[in-house]
């Protein structure tokens, strides 16, 4: 088994040399599969969800059928009741292409994108009821991309802000492909993807912004040098007990 592998938050795993780098992309291979892992949920992680969508339809147009791409992502923003276009994602402001569609197969969705799933997946040590749509059928020729995007650091990826994967599990799943299935991994140089930024997303200029301003439902928050005086007006709370007193002698009296 062959296997590509593209990380977006750049987790670094096995090194190769030129030798086995030409070995990998000259010789036969029995057919290609692609595991697509979407790391992150909730609203405010839009373009990750997008990121992955994206890639999914990349792999198809490029030939690779739904039986042979494993899509694991929590599936939250199509129908998310903040999204002002229903049943649709985009990967840009302009929204030239829906990457969501009408014909995306999910195979992991929600709370089954989990770290044990994943590692589960890549050394197909499964539960017997597992279906074979979540499963991945290689061989000993197979071409495998892996992409994964989400939140992470050096040396570890979240999943779903609950669990973490680090480099050292990813290594160790893919040493159990290799000795299951003579696994031989892209040369790093040849196959390690690079950190983007998109600039077309956020019209403002980000040195002008506050920090705050990126995360949800924080509120805008003005620091002053002199103090403020909250003490209640007793003419103004006199009036509003008089007021209550009323509505409530109101109400008796209806149900006289």
């Amino acid at each position: 088994m062959r296997s590509l592998l593209s990380i977006s938050s750049s987790i670094s795993i096995l090194n190769e040399d030129d030798v086995a780098g030409e070995q990998f992309f000259n010789s036969d291979h029995t057919n290609n599969w692609a595991v697509l892992v979407c790391t992150s949920r909730f609203w405010f992680n839009y373009r990750h969800i997008a990121n992955v969508l994206s890639m999914y339809r990349s792999v198809k147009r490029l030939g690779i059928p739904d039986s042979h791409i494993i899509l694991m992502v929590a599936d939250d923003m199509a129908c998310n009741a903040r999204n002002p276009r229903p049943a649709s994602v985009f990967n840009n402001a302009k929204q030239h292409i829906d990457v969501y569609g009408d014909d995306v197969e999910v195979d992991y969705r929600g709370y089954e994108v989990t770290v044990e799933n994943f590692i589960r997946l890549l050394t197909g040590r499964h539960p017997q009821s597992t279906p074979r749509s979540k499963r991945l059928l290689t061989d000993e020729r197979s071409n495998i991309l892996i992409y994964m995007t989400g939140h992470g650091g050096n040396g570890f990826l979240k999943f779903q802000d609950s669990e973490e994967i680090t480099d050292t599990e990813l290594a160790d799943a893919f040493e159990q492909m290799w000795q299951k299935k003579s696994l031989k991994i892209c040369p790093k140089y040849q196959c390690i993807s690079t950190v983007g930024v998109h600039k077309d997303l956020f019209q403002r200029d980000v040195n002008k912004v506050l920090v705050t301003e990126f995360f949800g439902s924080v509120r805008n928050v003005e620091v002053l040098a002199s103090s403020v005086n909250f003490t209640r007006n007793p003419d103004l709370l006199k009036t509003k007990l008089e007021t209550l007193n009323q509505l409530s002698k109101m109400q008796e009296s209806f149900h006289m």
